[in-house]
């Protein structure tokens, strides 16, 4: 993100606000399912990125017609 923030400060601020709402967003989703105020469990955040990135990843035609 320091390249970001050097040449294109403009978007380094969007993707800065960005990933800040995910963030908060996800605190509050883990509230409202454990009822406490603690700090989110690593392996959810984990999760939630390896599942964000099988959502964007190429799929291939073949993988997609055998399914």
């Amino acid at each position: 993100m320091n390249i970001l923030k050097k040449s294109k400060p403009g978007m380094y601020v969007f993707f800065d606000k960005m990933i800040t709402e995910i963030t908060l967003k996800l605190i509050e989703l883990d509230d409202i399912q454990t009822g406490d105020k603690g700090a989110l469990n690593e392996d959810f955040v984990l999760g939630y990125y390896y599942q964000k990135n099988e959502f964007y990843k190429k799929r291939d035609k073949k993988n997609e017609e055998s399914e």
